[in-house]
């Protein structure tokens, strides 16, 4: 009777797992996993403005970012100035909130400043309204300050301070939020937030009432790269796209079944499984037909357990038990 009733709560895990991977809203997933040179508008990328100028050509990997899903995955682009802009169509989202995470180093910037990265209303060779807009700028000693902005009108930017560096890779998120009515919606950046943790207030949001009033986007279809004029635009690399509605789909926590305090959020990247914990748990792993494919004791601290299966699976340390996507 006790083995019964373990497979019978087990298929119960595994019928809300099976349910809850459904939940997952993740959009778009850009690795740049294609071969070093070659153009991103001959992979699934469309030119809407400078077409054929300075066309955006897959680079090798050389940025990384510890515990982020998209990190180590593929290859990396570089964004130079005066060229091709650049964009990837998704299903169109035109209610509540949606995130696209990414890796940035930006190489150079001016001290006037331009945007590299945003949300478009529409995809393909004809894309006019953006929102959520990124900026880089530099002061005179270097130092380095992102902004958002909804509109490209000179002012309108709501930055963070001087705080960051040129040639290092951060974590960066862009939030754009659908308020009802007009004229309102609003932008958040979240810069290195923690991973695997729950969503924390914004690094900077959109402050300027004049930005906040710009043309709201009726619907949002497309994440764009763009490389602007050579007197004001930033080179960036980027790497590691994730668009979603959920901020669990990009760097936060996954959804436990049966959450208890005897490990932190295990969450995953790269083919592995981390959580912290205690010694000597219990860990079990099982594919999403019941199958037991790990069981192991954990360490104290940091555990990383590589997973040969792709797709939903459940952790169960000691008592809890959570849904992972890998």
């Amino acid at each position: 009777m006790r083995k019964i009733t373990f497979f019978k709560t087990w298929l119960v895990a595994i019928a809300i797992v099976a349910g809850s991977a459904s939940m997952s809203a993740q959009l778009l997933t850009e690795d740049f996993n294609y071969t070093v040179g070659a153009l991103l508008n001959a992979n699934g990328w469309s030119a809407h403005s400078g077409a054929g100028t300075n066309s955006e050509a897959v680079t090798t990997s050389s940025i990384s970012y510890a515990g982020y899903i998209g990190s180590g995955v593929g290859n990396e682009v570089t964004l130079a100035t005066s060229g091709e802009d650049i964009n990837k169509a998704f299903t169109s989202q035109n209610a509540g909130s949606l995130y696209a995470s990414f890796l940035v180093k930006v190489t150079a910037a001016t001290t006037t400043g331009d945007y590299f990265a945003h949300f478009a209303q529409t995809s393909g060779t004809t894309v006019t309204v953006f929102g959520a807009r990124l900026w880089a700028k530099k002061d005179a000693s270097n130092n380095l300050a992102f902004g958002i902005s909804k509109t490209s009108t000179a002012g309108n930017q709501s930055y963070t301070g001087f705080n960051y560096v040129l040639g290092t890779t951060y974590l960066v998120v862009i939030k754009y939020n659908f308020i009802s009515g007009t004229g309102n919606d609003t932008e958040d950046i979240f810069i290195n937030p923690a991973i695997g943790s729950p969503e924390p207030t914004p690094t900077v949001s959109t402050t300027v009432a004049a930005d906040n009033a710009g043309t709201d986007l009726t619907a949002i279809v497309s994440f764009c790269l763009r490389q602007g004029s050579a007197t004001n635009a930033p080179n960036v690399i980027v790497d590691g796209i994730r668009v979603s509605t959920l901020w669990t789909d990009l760097v936060g926590p996954t959804t436990d079944i049966n959450p208890a305090s005897s490990t932190s959020y295990i969450y995953s990247s790269n083919g592995k499984v981390t959580f912290t914990s205690g010694a000597g748990r219990t860990l079990e792993i099982y594919n999403s037909v019941g199958q037991r494919i790990i069981s192991t004791k954990t360490v104290e601290g940091l555990n990383t357990i590589p997973v040969s299966t792709r797709g939903v699976v459940l952790v169960k340390v000691d008592k809890r038990i959570a849904r992972v996507i890998l």
